[in-house]
This record gives structure tokens, C-alpha cells and sequence, in this order.
């Protein structure tokens, strides 16, 4: 997914009266004319407590309800509209498809700037792309935990090389070379011109160039590549198929 820049998060401020009222803290913004009064305040009882607000982590009604009021996503609903629709938030606009549906690029509003926090000391803070790409990296990472993971977890298709250092759960079909770090685990198939493995796999690998299984590397499933390089320590379960570069992909 590509991405450019663009319009404000506000992730302490409450955009809309009613879901201000969700919380009752947090200052709005100056109310257009004939708009809600941002003066008044509206208080709702949460028969339970919230758990967290990281979202990421966050999993029951409550802390999401807060959650969707204080951060602003790349698209929301139009749920006037009949029927309903997608539009943008901090998008600039819908995203721009190509490649037959897998090279999805979206543009970001400018001038979106997060709420004033000491972490910046004293600078505005524009929202930019890499901290979509972030916060994508932060739902995929093991030591968090994330329940949302399964609404990433997919695969992985592109024309360079991709390192993988946490928990990925898909198939790797890349141009390029992928590294599988100590560590790591790939539950897929993974298609690359060289493949590194030093963390584990558990899917069939098909290199074009050569397949490295490093001291700490583990696989299991079968491999097939122009060359097989294991160094002891390692292990595999599987077929392997080496050396008949007419039957591995990419090679002629």
C-alpha cells in the first residue's frame, strides 16, 4: 500500500458533540455557526470500565467506542447517505487501484496536524504517511498482541526485497529476496528469487535463485530452488527439489 500525506488527526480532541459525550473530556473546536454549543457537555454512564485506549490492544465495546472518538482513520461512512457509503477522512480521496487490485496508493489530506503534546516539543506535528505504516506494523507485531492482526494478515506481493521480523501469517509472492529473521515465523508460501530463512516457516518455498536454511532456521514444508544451502543446526521437514533450474520459477 502506498500512501502520500495529508488533513488533522486530532486524537485527544472530540470532533462531534455526541461523541464528546462519550467521555465528556477534551476541548472541541470552535463551533461553525449555528453549530452544537462546544461549552456544553454531555456526560454517558459506561456500565463497565474502559481497559485501555491503545488501538491495537483494545478489544471490548467500551474502550473502542472511545477509541473511534478521539482517532481519525484514513475512511469512515457516510451513514446519511442512502445507502450508505465509504468516503474520506484523512484520506484525500478513495484509492487509486492498479495492477489488478494490488497496488492500492492513498493520498493524505495536508495539513492534518496531531493535538499539541510534549513528545513534540513544541512543533506542530503533521500526520504523514509512515505513521499509517506504523501503526499497520504495530496491529502485525507478536509482543502486542493485537487481536485486530487478522484484518492485515493476508499476503505479500511486490516487485523488491521484504524482511520479516515478526509473525506473519500469508503468502510471500515477491521479485525480489525475502530474509526471514531469527525469530520469525512465516505460516505461508513464500515465492522470492532468494530465500533466507533463519527464523521458521511452516509452507512450501520456491526460490528462482537459491534457498539459504541458516543454523537457526527451521522449515517445514517442501523447497524447490536452483540452489539449497543448509548449514548444520538447522532443520527441515519436507521434500527438497534442487539443481533442475527447468522446473524452478523465473529460471528458462
Amino acid at each position: 500500500m502506498n500512501a502520500s500525506r495529508a488533513r488533522t488527526v486530532r486524537p485527544p480532541r472530540l470532533v462531534v458533540a455526541a461523541a464528546a459525550a462519550v467521555l465528556g473530556f477534551g476541548a472541541l473546536a470552535p463551533a461553525p455557526a449555528g453549530g452544537a454549543d462546544p461549552a456544553k457537555v454531555i456526560r454517558d454512564v459506561f456500565p463497565v470500565a474502559e481497559t485501555g485506549f491503545d488501538p491495537a490492544g483494545v478489544h471490548d465495546l467500551y474502550s473502542g467506542t472511545v477509541v473511534q472518538a478521539i482517532h481519525e482513520t484514513l475512511y469512515t461512512y457516510d451513514y446519511l447517505a442512502r445507502p450508505s457509503k465509504v468516503v474520506p477522512l484523512t484520506a484525500e480521496a478513495l484509492p487509486e487501484v492498479a495492477d489488478g487490485g494490488r497496488t492500492w496508493t492513498i493520498r493524505l489530506r495536508k495539513g492534518i496536524h496531531f493535538a499539541a503534546d510534549p513528545a513534540f516539543k513544541g512543533r506542530k506535528r503533521e500526520l504523514v504517511a509512515e505513521d499509517f505504516v506504523y501503526a499497520f506494523k504495530r496491529f502485525m507485531d507478536p509482543k502486542n498482541r493485537s487481536p485486530w492482526a487478522f484484518m492485515i494478515e493476508g499476503k505479500i506481493e511486490g516487485a523488491g526485497d521484504v524482511r520479516i521480523a515478526g509473525r506473519f501469517k500469508g503468502d510471500v509472492n515477491v521479485q525480489g529476496n525475502v530474509t526471514i529473521e531469527q525469530g520469525a515465523h512465516v505460516n505461508g508460501q513464500v515465492n522470492a528469487a532468494t530465500v533466507i530463512v533463519s527464523g521458521e516457516v511452516e509452507g512450501n518455498i520456491n526460490a528462482s535463485a537459491r534457498v539459504e536454511l541458516l543454523e537457526t532456521g527451521v522449515i517445514n514444508g517442501d523447497v524447490k530452488a536452483a540452489v539449497l544451502t543448509v548449514a548444520a543446526g538447522s532443520r527441515m521437514r519436507g521434500q527438497a527439489d534442487f539443481g533442475w533450474t527447468d522446473q524452478v520459477p523465473g529460471k528458462k
